[in-house]
């Protein structure tokens, strides 16, 4: 996280979240690492400036009032459907539309996780968006406790009810 955001531009990243401490923590570490960023509060406020410009990268959180995180997704995937999407969520097993995220990012996570979790979308966006596409790795050991990323692109169904996605505790004041 050392790169200069006067000198770098690591790519354009559009934060969706309602609560407003983790959009401007979140905001922070992008813009220390580099990234342009943008955030939006609501599902609504992000689906708008997503069809203001192109992104590379979508970070969105699964619950938010209005439109949560998965229904936000679709509606984007549907826009564009290569731009990638990670999902943020203090509740991983509680997501339903697996084939909307190039990945789930667990709360509470750290800062080089979220930034590896994103540099692998972005790069993985840019080959679906170039000639080659190649499949992200299927993960073969459980998540650390205490969140963390994981590949859900091109897995099956079934892959996908066998792994274990373990969060030791959800961030504070999140519901």
């Amino acid at each position: 996280m050392n790169a200069n955001p006067q000198t770098a531009n690591l790519g354009k990243i559009l934060v969706i979240d309602d609560e407003e401490a983790i959009l401007i923590t979140l905001k922070k570490i992008l813009r220390t690492a580099g990234y342009e960023a943008q955030t939006a509060q609501t599902g609504r406020e992000g689906l708008d400036l997503f069809g203001q410009g192109a992104w590379d990268v979508v970070i969105v959180d699964r619950k938010m009032p209005g439109m949560n995180g998965e229904e936000v997704a679709a509606e984007m995937k549907r826009l564009a459907p290569a731009v990638p999407i990670i999902l943020i969520t203090g509740f991983p097993g509680a997501v339903t539309r697996h084939d909307l995220f190039h990945a789930i990012l667990g709360k509470p996570f750290r800062p080089p996780e979220f930034l590896q979790c994103l540099a692998d979308a972005r790069r993985r966006g840019s080959d679906d968006r170039g000639t080659a596409s190649e499949a992200l790795p299927e993960m073969s050991e459980p998540a650390p406790s205490g969140g963390g990323a994981f590949s859900l692109r091109n897995s099956a169904p079934e892959a996908l009810s066998s792994w274990k996605i373990l969060v030791a505790k959800p961030c504070l004041g999140s519901a």
